[in-house]
């Protein structure tokens, strides 16, 4: 019971100190979130665009011949598709097409193969701060993959589910989470910077120190004479107030 009721005194305290120096943590907030909404409007933008493909049979098979096991083979395909679709053989065709001044080194960060929740689905996905730019990776890689496939595993089994989209939106710079992500540090490093005052202020701010830190009782209390004078002369100004009235 007793450790129960330090600790309500304790957070009390730590509430109170905090309470005592609020246009730290307001001041604090405010300048990052000041900067936090400089990193947003600065950030260069990037769009995604993205195409799907499947890998099915091929083209000389007849569907209603498909089986569990061609299936199966064809999901065992796609990791394999995965690696050429970012290979340096398919990627230079891709800068060749779009005459673009980028090495398949480069242009490999800005393409993401996945496979789509593990199914014959495959998803080309292309970032760009251009979103033209982004569609036509998008769709040039989809196009040159399918085509080397045809050569390289000598098949024609990848066909293209949907070609990528004009992006719309841009999905990065995430204002929401870079402003949150900044008044959270500004709140933190605001009350780390009222501990860093609080451990160095010496001052007795209350009689409770008496108490709990030197174990010393409290005999008497002393008013401040100006506050006393100051509702002394308020009590007299309330009496004069009522015999006129």
């Amino acid at each position: 019971m007793s450790e129960v009721k330090e600790y309500e005194i304790d957070l009390k305290e730590l509430i109170e100190m905090l309470l005592r120096r609020w246009w730290i943590i307001l001041f604090g907030i405010i300048v990052f979130g000041i900067i936090g909404s400089v990193v947003c409007l600065t950030s260069q933008k990037i769009y995604e665009a993205s195409a799907t493909l499947m890998v099915g049979s091929s083209t000389t098979a007849q569907y209603d011949n498909l089986n569990l096991s061609q299936l199966q083979v064809n999901k065992e395909l796609v990791s394999t598709y995965q690696e050429i679709a970012v290979s340096s053989n398919v990627l230079q065709d891709v800068i060749s097409k779009l005459n673009l001044d980028i090495s398949p080194k480069e242009l490999a960060g800005q393409i993401k193969v996945s496979n789509v929740n593990d199914t014959e689905i495959i998803r080309v996905s292309a970032t760009s701060p251009i979103p033209e730019m982004a569609m036509d990776i998008a769709n040039t890689t989809a196009q040159v993959f399918q085509d080397k496939v045809q050569t390289i595993m000598n098949v024609d089994n990848v066909k293209i589910v949907d070609p990528a989209a004009l992006p719309e939106h841009a999905i990065k710079p995430n204002k929401k989470l870079i402003l949150a992500a900044a008044l959270f540090l500004g709140l933190v490093i605001s009350v780390g910077i009222i501990f860093v005052i609080e451990f160095f202020d010496k001052r007795i701010k209350n009689l409770d120190f008496f108490e709990k830190e030197l174990n010393l009782p409290i005999l008497a209390t002393i008013f401040d004479v100006k506050e006393y004078k100051k509702e002394d002369e308020e009590e007299k100004s309330e009496k004069r107030t009522h015999r006129r009235a």
